[in-house]
């Protein structure tokens, strides 16, 4: 049902298709609403996407109750609160994109996803997530299928720690508030050529992509920057 030019409200019948596993909803106009609550009937969905369509409220927690899911992707709708701790629980989920809601966004800690270990693919960048990196952040994801984390352009502080080192390469964090970076990042194969300038850039330089990701692209000196990646 994506990109069809579907106005109003979601029908509420759609949640009553109990063995449906896959609902794509992407850039339709839905008038501004809360995700409905009906969604907890869909008790087989393993796939729910409404990416730019309209949403807003809190992240509903009737989505705790959908415990097939493996995909939720909710990017580029007006979403605020914090992140429900819930989301950390979804022991199936291994693409979940919450990106880019619109200001203020997605605020308040960033959660741990400490037993996550199947994501894949975490997608919160354009938030206003704020505080420092959990030191347990992704800790149980297995190195042979994971993919990508994009926490930049939020606000997050203080240090990356050094437990990301393994997928550290795959780390965004450009765009926020990093005052310092263990040491342990910096010596991932796939990045230690550049050193911890292939996790961030230093404060007083620069790069398009917050890091030096190849010889052509090195940290360029700008007075302006203040923190690591700005």
């Amino acid at each position: 049902l994506a990109s069809n030019e579907l106005r109003g409200t979601i029908p509420a019948e759609i949640f009553y298709l109990g063995h449906l596993e896959e609902l794509i909803l992407d850039f339709n106009t839905f008038d501004a609403e809360a995700l409905p609550s009906e969604i907890v009937e869909l008790k087989s969905l393993k796939f729910f996407s409404c990416a730019k369509c309209g949403l807003n409220g809190p992240v509903p927690d009737e989505l705790e109750k959908l415990t097939q899911l493996s995909s939720l992707r909710l990017e580029g709708n007006s979403f605020s609160g914090t992140l429900p701790k819930f989301l950390q629980n979804l022991n199936s989920l291994s693409y979940l994109d919450l990106s880019s809601q619109t200001a203020p966004g997605l605020t308040g800690s960033l959660l741990s996803f400490s037993s996550s270990k199947n994501m894949r693919k975490l997608y919160l960048n354009n938030n206003g997530l704020s505080g420092t990196i959990p030191s347990d952040f992704l800790a149980s994801v297995d190195l042979a299928t994971f993919e990508t984390a994009d926490l930049s352009q939020n606000s997050l502080s203080g240090a990356v720690p050094g437990n990301l080192a393994s997928i550290i390469h795959e780390v965004y964090l450009e765009g926020n508030a990093i005052s310092s970076i263990d040491q342990r990042n910096c010596k991932n194969p796939e990045i230690e050529q550049f050193g911890c300038d292939g996790v961030l850039c230093p404060p007083g330089t620069f790069s398009v992509t917050g890091r030096q990701m190849s010889v052509l692209e090195s940290c360029m000196k700008c007075s302006s920057s203040i923190y690591f990646g700005t």
